[in-house]
């Protein structure tokens, strides 16, 4: 089966060769690389141009997107029964998509995602074997509410089963993409650590935090409104979990205690209204050492 693998990559230059190098070792060969330049201003594309190989395809966006568009964009190219996506800056061990790619076998399983590594910005591993614990035993998208485990550049899906990446979520597209495929799909976990995901500073995610928190009561509420997970055990924990990170960021911003009082009286009685509680009765430094840690 051909694998299509997708870099969407804007300034990437500080580890993409390492990304890339990673893809050419693959020891499952029949894979094309789709890479998606999305205008970049370094030297992104002279570094991937170095490579040699056929299975490589270079393609430049007309204009900047965000990255659910440039997603969207890139996926009008694969040829591919597989899509697999990797960012710029993560590895993949050597053997990652012959692993995968025995799963497919089954015309039933529609997506397969792996264990991880994260790494920091010089390679070296900061967990390893990070969800090592878990197993298939579960109904994934109620477990997925409370504990979700999939990191983007693990996963492997069918083609056919992606419509398109919801261009309202701009940091927690992923998020949403797995959840609805859940839903209705066959998704098996790989335990094997098989990616390593590189945590530094300008992460997507930690340099738009306010957006992601924003993102994920956006998610909560329309998932209210469709009904599609609220029916679900966990979506109960999910919801307070957000509201709980929400209330976190308003408190370390000093927003007025009128907005952190909405979000704490949505919140069910349990550990994180407790946690919030905690919140008042701790000095300020301590509050921000433990976010830092929850980082």
């Amino acid at each position: 089966m051909l694998i299509s693998v997708i870099i969407n990559c804007y300034n990437g230059e500080k580890y993409l060769k390492e990304t890339l190098n990673s893809i050419k070792r693959q020891s499952y060969s029949n894979f094309e690389l789709i890479f998606w330049d999305n205008k970049s201003t370094d030297n992104s594309k002279n570094i991937f141009l170095e490579y040699n190989d056929p299975r490589f395809k270079y393609f430049l966006s007309d204009i900047h997107t965000n990255l659910p568009t440039a997603r969207n964009l890139s996926i009008k190219k694969v040829k591919g029964d597989l899509i697999s996506f990797i960012d710029a800056d993560d590895i993949w061990d050597e053997r990652k998509l012959e692993e995968q790619v025995i799963f497919f076998a089954d015309n039933d399983v529609s997506a397969v995602f792996t264990d991880i590594n994260t790494i920091d910005c010089h390679g070296k591993v900061l967990t390893r074997g990070k969800f090592n614990k878990f197993t298939n035993n579960h109904k994934w998208t109620n477990f997925f509410l409370k504990n979700f485990i999939v990191s983007f550049s693990s996963l492997i899906f069918r083609k056919d089963v992606v419509n398109k990446f919801d261009n309202n979520y701009h940091i927690i597209y992923d998020f949403d993409f797995v959840m609805k495929l859940s839903l209705r799909k066959k998704i098996i976990y790989l335990n094997k650590t098989l990616t390593s995901y590189r945590v530094h500073a300008k992460n997507e995610s930690l340099l738009n935090r306010d957006l992601e928190l924003t993102e994920k009561l956006q998610w909560i509420q329309n998932a209210k409104n469709i009904n599609f997970f609220s029916q679900f055990k966990n979506f109960e924990y999910c919801k307070n979990d957000f509201y709980y990170s929400y209330c976190l960021n308003l408190y370390l911003k000093k927003i007025n205690i009128a907005k952190i009082k909405f979000f704490f009286d949505n919140i069910s009685w349990g550990k994180h209204k407790i946690k919030i509680l905690i919140l008042f009765c701790l000095p300020f430094f301590l509050i921000n050492a433990l976010r830092k840690k929850r980082i």
